[in-house]
């Protein structure tokens, strides 16, 4: 990381939970500060703190790191893509993205500098261990042909239901099948809306659509072992699920957008041949291909080794955090 680039790095953690993510991070900073009280109170422990730079890994996941971010609180500051739009501050300086993953055009989309990044723009953990599961567990039959969407419902525009709905309709053997989001009245709101799109369609939402109780990492691994595809959301992007799906060997069909965070997918695959048979040039060929790729075991066996392999290459990829130490060098005027 930044620390064996000789930069000293330290973590403020807002609320963090007690798990292994946490764990690493600490181990990884040269220090790391629980913020704690009012936005006032962390603002003056980050300001007191006199750092050359700070950086906001999300700004717009959680309110109160967007407040912080709002503040002048050290001579240089910088958003990432951990929340893949501008953050529209004047006090954020640079925006730290993935290169592959920007049109020609991103530097018009922010109001931050744009820096790029290579390959999948960040170090992404390992998958770790994969459950076994079976899809009799899930309720789902042998012939099915499994079609994962991981994503939060609330990323699932409806703008997407027609190409889901043309799924169903097009293959009886198609299942959907999605995740339960926390807040059941988001969760009962997809699964009504889908299931209008899939009877206006003449598909069977009773039989082919399926909502699951939201798994753990190994679990969800399981899951995509024995799917036959993961449908990517237009305009937002799965990001991590979409890495983890690859690395299964799960083809991912996406349809990219002209913004970012609606490209992820699509820079998770450049470099590799593959890239053309899974990304659609439009919502329409998404389900063409969503449906013969599916149906076709020989040919999903053959993607499979190579997108696990392109996966594991992403992930070991050292040349994202050289890169950021490298701006950050340019940028604090260290080179």
């Amino acid at each position: 990381g930044l620390a064996t680039a000789g930069f000293k790095v330290t973590a403020y953690l807002v609320d963090p939970p007690d798990d292994e993510v946490v764990g690493r991070l600490r181990a990884l900073a040269s220090r790391t500060v629980c913020l704690v009280g009012s936005i006032e109170a962390m603002a003056t422990v980050v300001r007191d703190a006199r750092h050359s730079a700070i950086s906001y890994p999300d700004v717009g996941i959680d309110a109160r790191t967007t407040l912080l971010a709002a503040l002048r609180l050290a001579p240089r500051q910088y958003a990432a893509w951990g929340h893949p739009e501008t953050t529209g501050f004047p006090s954020i300086d640079g925006y730290f993205s993935c290169a592959e993953m920007e049109p020609e055009n991103a530097a018009t989309h922010y109001r931050e500098r744009l820096l790029l990044l290579p390959g999948a723009g960040t170090r992404f953990d390992d998958p770790g261990p994969v459950r076994t599961v079976t899809r009799d567990a899930f309720g789902l039959g042998p012939s099915d042909r499994v079609h994962l969407l991981p994503h939060v419902p609330p990323k699932i525009h409806p703008d997407c239901d027609p190409v889901l709905a043309s799924i169903a309709a097009a293959d009886p053997r198609a299942v959907l099948v999605l995740f339960d989001h926390e807040r059941r009245e988001i969760s009962e709101g997809i699964r009504r809306r889908l299931a209008d799109a899939l009877i206006a369609a003449g598909a069977d939402p009773g039989r082919q659509l399926r909502l699951l109780p939201k798994l753990p990492r190994a679990g969800f691994l399981g899951l995509c072992r024995i799917a036959d595809t993961m449908i990517d959301t237009l305009h937002w992007f799965g990001g991590a699920n979409s890495l983890d799906a690859l690395s299964t060997g799960l083809p991912v069909i996406a349809c990219p957008g002209s913004l970012m965070r609606g490209r992820q997918t699509l820079g998770l695959l450049h470099g590799i041949d593959l890239a053309a048979g899974l990304i659609a040039p439009d919502p329409t060929t998404m389900v063409e291909i969503a449906t013969t790729v599916a149906a076709d075991h020989a040919r999903r066996s053959r993607l499979g080794a190579e997108l696990a392999e392109h996966a594991r290459f992403l992930r070991h990829d050292a040349r994202p955090l050289q890169t950021l130490a490298q701006h950050l060098s340019v940028e604090l005027d260290l080179a």
